[in-house]
């Protein structure tokens, strides 16, 4: 949506609307909510109290707030790249070819995006995963999840069974915005 004009994207809400309280899938609630923290709106259809559950030694309400406050945490980011966007139509949320368009496998990618040019998201979107391959474009990024935190990768590369808990979303700043 952004590419053709609409900026401001968000994933479904959470849950779907969850009429009738019918959305019991723990997992799919934890993988939803780390997506949508890392776009500009994030909305939960239902409360994450409604699974009392702990799924892989993680409680469902401790990881979702986790991510909720994340997502308050990179309010300023999507704020200037929302300014951005209103002065040159760019993007907020960006296909990993914006910054590398002559790359075949980055032009292909579909389950991998950029915050504008600052930070690449790798979600987990298979149900029972916890490693995914990630892709990296031209550049350096820097880990951010516990897993790898720290640890640089230059692309373009790939990298095949990165470490991804339930508890946490593969994400990567560019170490451009690290100096300074």
């Amino acid at each position: 949506m952004g590419l053709i004009g609409y900026p401001f994207v968000m994933t479904d809400m959470v849950g779907w609307n969850a009429y009738h309280n019918t959305f019991h899938d723990a997992e799919l609630f934890i993988r939803w909510t780390q997506l949508s923290a890392f776009f500009p709106l994030i909305q939960l259809s239902i409360a994450p109290w409604n699974f009392n559950d702990t799924i892989e030694g993680n409680n469902v309400i401790d990881v979702v707030k986790h991510f909720v406050d994340l997502h308050t945490n990179l309010s300023e980011t999507f704020i200037a790249f929302a300014n951005i966007s209103t002065q040159t139509g760019e993007p907020i949320i960006r296909p990993l070819w914006w910054i590398d368009p002559l790359n075949k496998t980055s032009i292909t990618c579909e389950d991998e995006f950029l915050i504008g040019d600052k930070y690449l998201v790798a979600p987990v979107l298979n149900k029972g995963a916890c490693v995914r391959n990630i892709y990296f474009p031209t550049g350096t990024l820097q880990a951010l999840s516990t897993a790898e935190k720290g640890n640089t990768f230059t692309g373009p590369m790939m990298t095949n069974n990165y470490s991804v808990p339930l508890n946490e979303t593969a994400y990567f700043v560019n170490v451009i915005y690290l100096s300074g």
